[in-house]
């Protein structure tokens, strides 16, 4: 049982918010419903003054050789993918695509209307233009693509073109080289080769290699058989070898004058040429010898007994004469039949030119092959896959949507002011706020009473407000059980919170409740109670201070319910504040508490005059009537602060006419009772009307 207690105690407080909130929105409902139809009208009508805008895509393929497929060429791929998608939107792109179609559109305005995408994990760019005309947008989206992919074709190519360029100026020379090669051998040749004189080219070719050699080998002996070399001799000292290096500089030297004096095409130079080739050849050996000083004079003289060997079989001499001979007749034979030697040492010089230079022509053949595959794996190409077309609606305004969200704006921007009114709000707003800042009780919630039936406790006795003073009432009497409360101010911090109405109401409930009521009005500035008990004010209050004795029985006026007496004003005094505080008045309190069970007052507002203050030292408790959405916090407050600085009983705080002046928070302590008792009310007032 204690558990189900303490849950309900938790819960109270958010249902109470709850409750709060939905009567915030139930009193505000007009000023909500009004923000969210300015804010969707509003939202209409400026969606419906804008231009269609229409949305063209196109979809383009980034194309990269794979090379490898590891992470960092997935890696590549993307930021190139990313890095096009800045490309494509920049200058030189979009005025192409303005020269192209002639567009009244500045690279910045084209710009704007431009978004390009990623497609995540793709090498794909979604190209998607905005433009008022769906034709012309689609135009666009297609000519950027185009555009932006002969700008890159042509951005890839001038990488490679000054090396190809290169290359192929290089290879048109050697094809020229080619050309006048061929030619020359077809000018030596006559267009066609002579069996015969290729026949005999070739071995005087042979003849002349065997004379070099033997030739050669003829040097080399005489070399050795200079001066009778001897086993010492040929030991290598330097100075001999230095002689020999000598003798073979003259021999070279005179070589050479006979080749000055002979001509090139004379058989007899090149005869010359072989025996200077292998004199210069000995002379590099005998340089090469002269740094080497540990040569073996054995190992030289084995090499002279082996030359020997060989000379022994036939002189060189001779072979060098028959060899000779040979070429001579050679020769003769090649110039019987109209050709010459030099014609085939000019054909053998051009052919091995004509293969050295096909040789080059084709290393730069595979260079310039070599270029073009570089090209092409290094190369990424652009390519518009798939191609935009018209768009059949706008993409903007969006006029339902906008209208809505301009509904919703208008709508939260009325709950804003809503909230904002609240927060400025410096009224009492509800009991919560009493406990929290006055420190009081709320002894009585009661309900907005009609103006023409304030007296509602004798007019509708089983009404739900009627029923709120009966509690106000029981409350009451358990707010001092030990110290039972016979007299009781009533009173309010401003005008027109509705003290009269509860203390009429009050007085009558006490009445019917078997008790002997005494109503004073206290309010010598502007009585009320003769009005709402509809009684004369001829005499009252005022006339008590008049003579020596209180005369009761011409001033107390009964009621309409039985057990209540009514003392009103009578007539207004100039010095209401002293009359308050007089001794008398005192007195006239003291006959009254006498004479009945309960005497209660109705006195000024407090904040206006001094009056409740003074009488609240002669009361035993002081009941404070406050209206919600209308008092002023602060002001009760400070009427809170007066009245404890003079000692007086504050017994609580009466929450009066709950339901008007914005006071929502608490409406809802009479909604199950308002339909059933106003709706049959309101239709016996009908029925009384009607009659």
């Amino acid at each position: 049982m204690e558990f189900t207690n303490q849950e309900s105690f938790s819960q109270e407080p958010l249902s109470m918010d709850i409750r709060r909130y939905l009567g915030l929105f139930k009193h505000w409902w007009w000023l909500i419903v009004i923000g969210a139809l300015i804010g969707g009208l509003s939202s209409y009508i400026f969606s419906s003054r804008q231009p269609n805008i229409y949305q063209a895509g196109a979809t383009i393929l980034i194309s990269r050789p794979q090379v490898t497929t590891d992470y960092a060429s997935s890696l590549a791929n993307e930021r190139i993918a990313k890095t096009y998608s800045n490309l494509i939107i920049q200058q030189p792109t979009l005025k192409g695509v303005i020269e192209q179609l002639g567009l009244d559109l500045g690279v910045n305005q084209l710009q704007k209307a431009i978004s390009v995408s990623v497609v995540p994990d793709t090498q794909l760019l979604e190209l998607k233009i905005e433009d008022t005309d769906p034709t012309r947008a689609s135009q666009i989206a297609n000519t950027i693509g185009t555009v932006f992919a002969e700008t890159n074709a042509e951005l890839q190519a001038s990488r490679y073109e000054e090396m190809k360029k290169n290359l192929e100026a290089q290879m048109s020379s050697m094809d020229e080289q080619i050309d006048s090669t061929n030619q020359a051998l077809e000018e030596i040749t006559g267009g066609s080769v002579n069996p015969q004189e290729d026949m005999l080219q070739t071995k005087l070719a042979i003849y002349r290699d065997i004379y070099q050699s033997l030739l050669r080998k003829s040097i080399e002996t005489e070399a050795l058989e200079t001066d009778s070399i001897s086993a010492e001799a040929l030991s290598g000292t330097s100075p001999d070898i230095e002689e020999r290096l000598e003798i073979i500089k003259q021999e070279i030297d005179v070589i050479s004058d006979e080749m000055d004096n002979v001509s090139f095409y004379d058989p007899a130079y090149d005869l010359l040429q072989l025996k200077l080739d292998a004199y210069q050849n000995l002379y590099k050996t005998l340089v090469q010898d002269l740094a080497l000083e540990d040569i073996s004079v054995k190992a030289q003289n084995a090499q002279l007994d082996e030359l020997n060997d060989e000379l022994n079989t036939e002189s060189l001499s001779a072979q060098l004469e028959a060899i000779s001979s040979r070429i001579q007749d050679t020769t003769a034979e090649l110039e019987a039949i109209g050709a010459s030697p030099e014609t085939g040492s000019q054909r053998d010089r051009l052919e091995s030119n004509l293969v050295l230079y096909q040789q080059t022509y084709a290393n730069l053949v595979q260079s310039y092959e070599s270029v073009r595959l570089a090209e092409v794996q290094n190369t990424t190409s652009v390519d518009l896959v798939q191609p935009a077309t018209p768009p059949q609606k706008p993409i903007r305004p969006d006029i339902p949507s906008n209208t809505l969200l301009g509904a919703v704006v208008g709508f939260m921007g009325a709950v804003g002011i809503v909230f904002l009114i609240e927060v400025l709000d410096d009224t009492v707003r509800g009991p919560e706020e009493i406990s929290r800042h006055l420190q009081l009780p709320v002894l009585g919630v009661i309900y907005e009473v009609d103006k023409d039936d304030e007296l509602i406790t004798i007019t509708h006795p089983r009404s739900p407000i009627s029923e709120a003073f009966r509690a106000l009432r029981t409350n009451i009497q358990y707010s001092s059980v030990d110290f039972p409360l016979s007299k009781i101010l009533i009173t309010s911090p401003q005008p027109k919170d509705g003290k009269t109405t509860v203390a009429t109401n009050l007085s009558v409930v006490m009445a019917q409740g078997g008790k002997k009521v005494s109503l004073v009005d206290a309010d010598l500035r502007r009585p009320r109670v003769h009005k709402k008990m509809q009684v004369s004010n001829r005499q009252g209050l005022t006339s008590l201070f008049a003579g020596d004795n209180f005369q009761f029985d011409g001033v107390m006026k009964a009621a309409n319910v039985s057990g209540l007496y009514l003392l009103t004003s009578g007539n207004l005094p100039p010095n209401p504040a002293e009359l308050m505080s007089s001794e008398r008045m005192y007195k006239i309190l003291n006959e009254l508490d006498a004479r009945s069970d309960v005497v209660i007052l109705d006195s000024p507002p407090a904040i206006a005059v001094t009056d409740p203050v003074i009488l609240s030292k002669h009361v035993d408790g002081v009941l404070l009537v406050v209206e919600p959405g209308k008092t002023k916090l602060a002001t009760a407050q400070k009427v809170v602060e007066e009245m404890r600085r003079v000692g007086a009983n504050l017994i609580g705080v009466v929450l009066n006419n709950v339901g008007a002046n914005g006071s929502h928070y608490y409406s809802y302590y009479y909604s199950y009772y308002t339909d059933e008792y106003y709706g049959g009310r309101k239709t016996k007032r009908k029925e009384k009307n009607g009659q």
